[in-house]
């Protein structure tokens, strides 16, 4: 038996690598199966490839949602909150893409492979940069969009009696968003990767039953393995590449124990690779759903 909630995050290949482990050899070798359903499915959406794999595999795959066997569980209201950059941090933005772009055009099909790197970490600063510049550039006094935003969530939140889950990837944004917490008179708690085995355990149980209102978490360290359901509001700061991450962050707080209706906020910078992202997450859950 393989038990698992994400048996495709990204790509078909980790399907395969969990069939390569029950039964080797029963969707054949991996370079085959690339070629057979991989490349055919994802790059030309090959309905025949399609069918055919799912064939082969749905006899093996016991698929239960959380809805199917959570019967008395609350709704999760996912809203996507838009954030407009003010005009230095649009500026920034927007040479930085610019500078990029020119560079992959320049770049052969033999330079890209050497530079892939190169380029991801390009592509971290843009998401930094729509997230805060000041994570990027030492000197930028400029504001940003997206954490007031955020902060109006936060406030608004409080104001209704919610507690809420923070959630970003980069922890020097959650540096930020606590000193901004703290500027404010809001209480949090704050969990990295950093932070020791006891002492998440302690947080947990203060969060869960204290006046504590924000709990800042880093999403690898802290999107599993927590059971926050004092919280019934969770914030996503920055989108994950796929959607499985996210999701399994706000399943900290909708999850067995939970008696409020959770409400779900994804923040934004509107006209930014974070829509990309969004898009790509989506045809990643779409080629999930379509194989199980």
């Amino acid at each position: 038996y393989a038990l698992t909630g994400t048996p495709i995050e990204n790509r078909l290949s980790e399907l395969w690598s969990i069939f390569d482990y029950l039964m080797p050899g029963f969707l054949f070798t991996y370079s085959r199966f690339r070629k057979q359903f991989e490349l055919p499915i994802a790059k030309a959406g090959d309905r025949y490839a399609l069918e055919s794999l799912r064939r082969l595999s749905g006899p093996f795959v016991l698929r239960r949602l959380k809805k199917d066997v959570l019967k008395d569980l609350p709704d999760k209201l996912e809203t996507v909150v838009y954030s407009m950059a003010e005009e230095e941090q649009k500026q920034l933005y927007t040479a930085h893409a610019l500078a990029l772009k020119e560079e992959l055009e320049q770049m052969s099909g033999d330079t890209y492979g050497s530079e892939r790197i190169q380029v991801l970490a390009e592509l971290t600063k843009l998401r930094q940069i729509c997230c805060d510049p000041s994570l990027c550039f030492d000197r930028y006094r400029g504001g940003s969009a997206k954490l007031d935003t955020c902060m109006e969530l936060i406030t608004g939140g409080i104001a209704g009696d919610h507690k809420i889950l923070l959630f970003s990837q980069f922890t020097s944004m959650i540096e930020i968003l606590t000193a901004r917490l703290q500027e404010e008179s809001i209480s949090c708690f704050v969990l990295q990767g950093s932070t020791k085995k006891e002492r998440r355990a302690q947080m947990v149980e203060q969060f869960n039953r204290d006046d504590t209102s924000v709990f800042c978490i880093s999403l690898k360290a802290g999107g599993t393995g927590l059971n926050l359901t004092a919280a019934d509001v969770v914030i996503h700061f920055d989108p994950w590449w796929n959607s499985a991450v996210q999701n399994q962050a706000t399943d900290r707080a909708h999850r067995i124990g939970q008696k409020n209706v959770v409400n779900v906020y994804r923040i934004l910078a509107k006209g930014t690779i974070e829509e990309k992202i969004v898009e790509l997450q989506e045809r990643k859950l779409q080629l999930s759903d379509r194989i199980l």
